[in-house]
């Protein structure tokens, strides 16, 4: 496994380069003020992006690299017109089998280890027992909780980084005792149940290997229905899980996004239904809300595209110690939450 050292957040004038990058795309590009052609190169990691320029024999090293994700590449660290950029001398490629995805994409600032040891608590405290035998197919399987503790919650709306997916469940769960002892009439079990399965999808809606993107079943089908597929079969593989109850979970799944306009295929309809998709909701608007600290002015103030709005942080910092930033971006076919 290559260990990346350098970081493009740390990038500093006049110094030296040589690490592992993604390759995010690239280009020959003709001289303005001389024949020939020069290569420019978009790399990237897990703090942000840079541009990456190859003055000499441009054709031969995008040749070399055309087919890598990921490219070694040595240089100078530059600024022009304020911005970062690396005069690159030399460039290779690199099998991705052999780099750390954590280095390349934005990783959740809370520990996973804790959040899914804190995930398995809460589902082994439900008492129904089909559905604590239902979550024990997903907690049984190694594969499966190693990618839903991976995944990001979301393209670019919310908690847009590994293990994102991970931590908007367990923060949903945080609100579910609350809202239980509120309306004591609740199925605590299946809102629980829910909470923990209603994005299952998401593991099979996104790839994430040097940035996140929609994988084929996530554009053709989405998480909804991929979380109601990978629901289903669990639940055929248990002896008499009860159809009514089999129905009420699926039906949570479908509506949770609550309206038909955010790619919900059903809306909630019953007490359960209606408050797992206000938790999905609070969570992602409230991060949206934290996250917006990006640009802001010296009052604190920032604009949200996914909001609409301006909104108030003041105090708030730009970015965490794994070089998290503003993830906040434009509709781009993904509901708001």
């Amino acid at each position: 496994m290559y260990q990346k050292t350098s970081f493009i957040k740390d990038l500093a004038e006049n110094v030296s380069i040589e690490d592992v990058f993604a390759l995010d795309g690239m280009e020959l590009l003709p001289f303005r003020e001389k024949p020939g052609i020069f290569l420019k190169m978009r790399l990237t990691d897990r703090t942000g992006e840079v541009s990456a320029f190859v003055w000499d024999n441009a054709e031969d090293v995008r040749l070399q690299i055309a087919r890598s994700d990921f490219v070694k590449v040595s240089g100078i660290a530059r600024i022009y017109r304020d911005k970062f950029s690396i005069n690159v001398t030399t460039a290779s490629c690199v099998d991705g089998d052999m780099v750390d995805r954590n280095d390349f994409l934005p990783c959740t600032p809370k520990d996973r280890h804790s959040l899914l040891d804190e995930l398995q608590s809460h589902a082994e405290e439900i008492n129904n027992h089909h559905l604590r035998n239902l979550l024990g197919v997903f907690f049984d399987d190694a594969e499966w909780i190693r990618e839903f503790s991976n995944a990001p919650a979301a393209k670019r709306m919310h908690q847009a980084y590994l293990g994102g997916l991970l931590e908007h469940t367990v923060n949903m769960i945080h609100l579910v005792p609350a809202v239980c002892s509120n309306y004591p009439q609740i199925d605590r079990d299946l809102l629980l149940t829910g909470v923990i399965l209603h994005d299952i999808g998401k593991i099979e809606e996104y790839e994430y290997f040097r940035r996140i993107t929609f994988s084929n079943q996530g554009n053709f089908l989405g998480h909804i229905i991929l979380g109601i597929e990978i629901v289903s079969k669990a639940i055929d593989s248990l002896e008499d899980f009860p159809d009514e109850l089999k129905l009420r979970l699926l039906h949570m799944i479908a509506s949770h996004h609550g309206r038909y306009e955010w790619q919900s295929p059903e809306i909630p309809k019953t007490a359960e239904a209606v408050l797992l998709h206000q938790l999905d909701l609070l969570d992602a608007e409230a991060y949206k809300i934290v996250a917006a600290t990006c640009g802001k002015d010296d009052r604190g103030w920032s604009w949200s595209e996914s909001l609409g709005r301006w909104v108030y942080a003041p105090g708030a910092e730009s970015s965490d110690e794994n070089g998290n930033t503003e993830l906040d971006g434009i509709w781009d076919d993904e509901p708001p939450f």
